[in-house]
């Protein structure tokens, strides 16, 4: 039998458009064997509208109260992110739902997050290579790791920036359906060059 995992994207002002609209496309994307959806693809945020960089303005699925994580949470980075680190309310909600997660997903600064909401404690780390410094401020007990696109530590996976995100899901993809799997979304993106011949 198979199942569809539910997946909430946190999304906030200033999010990096394409650490959500990335990781969104390619899950979105994923079916299992038969066809059948293997993720069910929300937004989760504070506002029913929210602005992410450079205007693109998204509707939310669900209030953060609402938002159904008890399969993977994802949280994005992006400038709005530097207004967030000390936001006492997201900085519970993101460790009271990641605990409770199966899986948990940072792409880009979003990694920041994790790090204040105790997610990364001694667990292998990264983010965007611009920035590591501010990261280790934010994550002090994380094992930042650098020039990689991606960092599976088990049950909490962060990516570097803005694009990685894309190679991030394709790896969650792969790790939870098999390789066929990933290789249809790859080829339906036109990612790499899996859809060379086809």
């Amino acid at each position: 039998m198979t199942t569809t995992t539910p997946l909430a994207i946190l999304v906030f002002p200033d999010a990096e458009v394409l650490d959500v609209m990335g990781p969104y496309e390619a899950f979105s994307l994923a079916t299992h064997d038969q066809g059948t959806p293997a993720f069910r693809v929300r937004l989760a945020a504070r506002e029913p509208i929210v602005t992410l960089r450079n205007g693109l303005r998204v509707v939310a699925d669900d209030p953060l109260d609402r938002a159904d994580t008890s399969g993977i949470l994802l949280v994005p980075g992006g400038p709005g992110v530097r207004r967030l680190v000390d936001d006492l309310e997201l900085r519970e909600w993101i460790a009271a739902r990641g605990a409770n997660a199966e899986c948990v997903l940072s792409v880009c600064t979003g990694a920041w997050l994790l790090g204040v909401a105790g997610l990364l404690h001694e667990l292998p780390a990264t983010t965007h290579h611009r920035t590591f410094d501010d990261f280790a401020r934010h994550a002090p007990t994380a094992r930042v790791q650098r020039g990689v696109r991606y960092v599976d530590a088990g049950r909490v996976l962060t990516s570097g920036g803005v694009s990685a995100g894309i190679d991030l899901a394709l790896h969650v993809i792969e790790r939870r359906l098999g390789v066929a799997a990933r290789a249809r979304v790859e080829t339906t993106m036109e990612w790499g060059d899996a859809w060379r011949g086809g």
